[in-house]
């Protein structure tokens, strides 16, 4: 899947997303701190849940994309309630773990592809092929309702390979996993790449690499020891943990240790600067996900040094991984290193949040970009005024 155009509205909060378009490849979000780049970001998150079955509260959106061959326009609103301070409090407390709301209902939703409605949704009634559905709940959308459809299931499983990278994902409680026998489900290394994020997280991957594909873990491990000369040898461990769970079963616990050179112990994750976690962390997304992932990555440059940046937006800006990258960046560094088509300069006027191309405002000339990209006045002015070229 490719995003290639979102607006979104969020009426409790006051923020509204006007038609941002994004590149196949690589978007690359520049603007002054408070413009909403991050806001762009969240707001392809919120649409990722609705798509497998979360509510949220008293938003709309409407987003295009291209999946395959075809065309899809998928458009809709949830209802809600005005959270006043105290619920925001206890909602933040709340354990929801369907993501569900019994206050949040969607008023209406909508569904093409290649310009013929497929869905047609008002309130409780639903029209899906030109038929009338049983009565559904209300606050789910039909991308995940009719995920078994054979023209809505490919959506569904699409919107599950949009990933936002965060430092959660380094955090040891959250590489846990029930133990499964993949080893004879894997039969080759893209039914590897194949495995859902959502249900199994990048280091127990990366550990199933090391374990069946030996040529595909030696080149992530060669990726790693260019950007850290330093570094040896790289291992992922297993360690089963002594927890009490129903029926049996067996978790495990994934971590990643190194090797340096001149020194005998090895390292464990824990003990690692936050770059050289991330680092592993991108160079395993980048090779054992599955084509049509959409990286989702704020603030790019947190973590790294100027080696790290390097490589890793060299890896980011190669067409051959067949990804979607939408990043954010303030980082000259990076900034200089993206070609400026694509750039996309955020501003904000109020609360409406806008993305202009950078072509449109620099000439073709990539001399002293980021110089001349924050001298610009929708850069320099980008959340406070309307900005005319």
């Amino acid at each position: 899947m490719k995003i290639q155009s979102l607006s979104v509205k969020y009426s409790t909060r006051n923020i509204c997303i006007q038609d941002v378009e994004f590149n196949n490849g690589l978007s690359l979000l520049v603007g002054v701190s408070g413009v909403g780049k991050t806001q762009i970001l969240d707001a392809i998150c919120d649409i990722k849940k609705i798509a497998l079955g979360e509510a949220v509260n008293a938003f709309s959106w409407d987003i295009t994309f291209s999946l395959n061959e075809d065309q899809y326009l998928w458009s809709g609103e949830f209802g809600g309630i005005k959270i006043d301070d105290l619920n925001r409090v206890k909602n933040f407390f709340k354990d929801t773990p369907s993501g569900k709301s019994n206050d949040s209902y969607i008023i209406r939703e909508d569904l093409y592809l290649n310009n013929e409605k497929i869905i047609q949704r008002q309130m409780d009634q639903i029209i899906f092929d030109d038929k009338e559905t049983v009565k559904l709940p209300q606050n789910e959308s039909c991308i995940s309702l009719l995920k078994q459809e054979r023209k809505v299931n490919p959506v569904n499983q699409a919107f599950q390979k949009i990933k936002l990278i965060t430092t959660l994902d380094e955090r040891p409680l959250s590489n846990i996993a029930l133990e499964k026998n993949l080893a004879n489900e894997l039969s080759n290394f893209d039914a590897l790449r194949n495995l859902s994020s959502l249900n199994h997280h990048i280091l127990e991957k990366l550990y199933l690499c090391q374990t069946l594909f030996d040529f595909e873990f030696n080149e992530i491990k060669d990726a790693y020891t260019e950007i850290f000369p330093f570094v040896t040898d790289l291992d992922i461990v297993k360690t089963e943990l002594n927890l009490s769970i129903q029926d049996n079963a067996v978790v495990n616990q994934f971590m990643f240790r190194i090797k340096e050179d001149g020194v005998e112990n090895w390292i464990y994750q824990e003990e690692m600067s936050s770059g050289m976690k991330k680092v592993l962390f991108h160079i395993a997304y980048l090779s054992l996900s599955p084509k049509g992932t959409i990286f989702l990555i704020d603030e790019f440059e947190n973590g790294f040094g100027v080696n790290c940046i390097d490589a890793i937006s060299h890896w980011i800006m190669n067409p051959a991984l067949k990804y979607q990258f939408i990043i954010t960046s303030h980082h000259p560094y990076i900034i200089n290193a993206v070609p400026s088509r694509r750039w996309k300069i955020v501003t904000r006027h109020h609360s409406i949040i806008q993305a202009y191309e950078a072509t449109d405002y620099l000439d073709s000339s990539h001399h002293e970009a980021f110089i001349k990209l924050i001298n610009l006045p929708i850069y320099k002015l980008g959340a406070s005024a309307n900005i005319d070229k």
